[in-house]
């Protein structure tokens, strides 16, 4: 009988083309594992470590995404798309000297190519150097509205160098073509509506940023989240609570900043980072990570059956992995992920001697920033005015409950108290970490750390208060927002300094 010929499996080739179908429908588990398959038949493939760094970074995994390039980059020397990425990871982890390192090795091989250097100018902006970034750019700013990396560099330091004006007109000469992606023209409007609201615009400014976010339905469904809130509610009970194996893993090390967006966590967290016993992560997505994989679903966890004592214990070793990568001797480390506040009932039971500092903002001011805000992450209900405000009275509520069931310690800084009085709340903040006060909080603008977040360049900066009240410049136009706030969180409005006369500002 003649032998059926061997089936061979699939070619790397073959997988990799797989592996980005995959990729690009968001099923990033998938396409890492298939990934890691063909790189044991092609080891050093530097489309399949390239593709596979991508993966982890879409996961939240950033230092795994910088070891796989930095691996790729020992192995296939010189390669510009991964010296690119290299690049792009060591910036948003705050690593500027090798984010600089990396891209200064891009530019030596492609020293005509305008975003390349566009990169480095922002890299140099992010490190508070205006003026170098301004030189690295101004070879190619007569290309500003034509480079879409110049043109997105320019606006954003535009603010800090005086070129406002000259950014605008980049910008919309941007706007004005007909080939750019839809997420790269919904950018340049919200880099549009910053411009026009530098130069008090404001009816124009608004205009733009509504543009900009009738350009993407990113699926939020109001009802359908207070639907998941009222599941988290019901399910988190104070006897479920006590019921819930704590970890064997204590650590007093964690300290996590939550609140909604645009409520002052980045300057909460730069005070924190300013005092020589705290290390600040960022924005970290360990937590949510974790927990959709733990039940298979990118929900906030209300499997409590899922939580053994193994579970617990196997959930905190991994967190405390990753803050131990990034600095395994401060007493006390942060992580800045505004909406890890959905996952503070399995927190309090990963890591029950965590702090957790909870940052609240004038609703108002809140929502309009949000509104105003281009993010780059997948948040999904900033692009309504009705829908932040319903998601605004949903972490309210959840909020409020996390309090009366959980034993965690909560601390609630409130943005306008904040900037009112620096010294007083920020001795409050140090003194709840269990921390001796150090004159360098009060100086926070000075530290040397770089932050990837939207507020980069506020935190460099040293206090002020023309973010208070900033709404009042926009009332006209806030009419759905207010309407779909609880009245219950507009009954205390902070009067505004110097009038509300913010400018594209606000942490």
């Amino acid at each position: 009988m003649a032998r059926r010929p061997v089936q061979a499996g699939p070619t790397p080739t073959q997988m990799y083309q797989r592996a980005v179908a995959l990729y690009r429908t968001g099923n990033f588990s998938a396409a890492a594992e298939i990934c890691s398959q063909a790189l044991t038949r092609a080891p050093g493939n530097p489309r399949l470590m390239h593709l596979l760094a991508s993966c982890s970074l879409s996961q939240g995994r950033i230092l795994h995404a910088r070891r796989i390039l930095q691996e790729a980059d020992r192995t296939n020397p010189n390669m510009v798309m991964l010296l690119y990425d290299l690049a792009v990871v060591n910036k948003v982890l705050g690593d500027m000297d090798a984010a600089t390192s990396a891209i200064d090795r891009v530019i030596q091989q492609s020293p005509n190519q305008p975003n390349f250097a566009a990169l480095k100018a922002e890299i140099q902006m992010m490190a508070g150097e205006h003026d170098k970034a301004l030189a690295t750019l101004e070879p190619f700013l007569n290309r500003a509205g034509r480079e879409i990396g110049v043109a997105i560099c320019l606006a954003k330091l535009a603010p800090s160098v005086g070129r406002v004006e000259q950014a605008a007109e980049a910008v919309k000469a941007q706007l004005d073509r007909g080939d750019l992606l839809p997420r790269t023209r919904m950018q340049f409007q919200f880099l549009l509506g910053d411009l026009l609201d530098r130069m008090s615009r404001y009816d124009e400014a608004f205009t733009a940023y509504a543009l900009g976010n009738e350009t993407r339905d990113a699926g939020f469904r109001p009802a359908q989240h207070s639907a998941c809130i009222d599941r988290l509610i019901s399910t988190w009970t104070q006897a479920a609570v006590q019921r819930l194996p704590r970890s064997t893993r204590p650590s007093d090390r964690c300290v996590f900043i939550v609140g909604m967006p645009r409520s002052g966590t980045s300057l909460v967290e730069q005070i924190l980072a300013s005092h020589p016993d705290v290390h600040a992560c960022g924005e970290m997505n360990t937590i949510p990570s974790l927990i959709y994989a733990l039940q298979g679903q990118n929900m906030p966890l209300t499997r409590l059956d899922a939580l053994s004592r193994n579970v617990t214990d196997r959930l905190a070793r991994e967190y405390l992995g990753e803050l131990d990568a990034r600095n395994d001797r401060a007493p006390r480390v942060t992580d800045k992920l505004p909406d890890n506040f959905l996952h503070l009932g399995p927190i309090s039971a990963m890591l029950p001697q965590a702090r957790v500092i909870h940052c609240v903002r004038n609703p108002l001011d809140t929502g309009l920033s949000c509104y105003f805000q281009y993010f780059a992450s997948q948040l999904a209900f900033p692009y309504d005015l009705t829908h932040i405000g319903s998601y605004y009275n949903d972490y309210r509520r959840l909020m409020d409950h996390w309090k009366s069931v959980l034993d965690l310690p909560i601390l609630d800084v409130v943005y306008e108290d904040l900037v009112g009085d620096l010294e007083t709340h920020a001795r409050r903040l140090i003194d709840y970490l269990g921390l001796d006060w150090n004159e360098a909080c009060l100086d926070f603008h000075k530290t040397n750390r770089v932050t990837a977040t939207a507020s980069n360049q506020q935190v460099i900066r040293p206090i002020y208060t023309s973010s208070v009240g900033r709404y009042r410049n926009y009332e006209k136009h806030l009419g759905p927002l207010r309407a779909s706030i609880d009245p219950r969180y507009l009954q205390s409005l902070p009067p505004s300094p110097r009038g509300g006369e913010g400018r594209g500002e606000g942490f």
